[in-house]
C-alpha cells in the first residue's frame, strides 16, 4: 500500500492521490498521511552503471495550490539526465543535482 501511495503522489497531486487510492482499494488515506508518507522516506540516490556519454539539464515551472481567490504561486523545478540511464529533477536544489 506504501509503495502504491508513494508512486501515485509522485505522478500527481496528494489530493488526486487520495482520491485514486479510495478507488481502487475502498480505503481512505487522506492527502495529508500521502505528504507524510513521501516527506518520511528516504530514496535511493540513482547511480550511473556504465560512464556517461552525454549529460542534458532542462527545468520548468510548476504552479503550487493557494487558498481560493489568491494568485496562484509559480515555482521553478530543475532536471539533468543522464542519457539512458538516470534522470532525476530537484526543487530549489541545485546542488543536489549538480552532485
Amino acid at each position: 500500500m506504501e509503495r502504491c501511495s508513494l508512486l501515485l503522489t509522485a505522478n500527481e497531486s496528494y489530493a488526486h492521490a487520495e482520491q485514486d487510492i479510495l478507488m481502487l482499494t475502498g480505503m481512505k488515506v487522506s492527502h495529508s498521511t500521502q505528504h507524510r508518507l513521501v516527506h518520511r522516506s528516504e530514496f535511493p540516490l540513482a547511480k550511473a552503471k556504465e560512464p556517461v556519454k552525454a549529460v542534458s539539464a532542462d527545468g520548468g515551472k510548476v504552479r503550487l495550490r493557494t487558498p481560493k481567490g489568491e494568485p496562484s504561486q509559480w515555482k521553478d523545478y530543475l532536471t539533468v539526465a543522464l542519457h539512458s540511464q538516470v534522470c532525476m529533477a530537484a526543487f530549489h536544489d541545485n546542488e543536489f543535482l549538480i552532485n
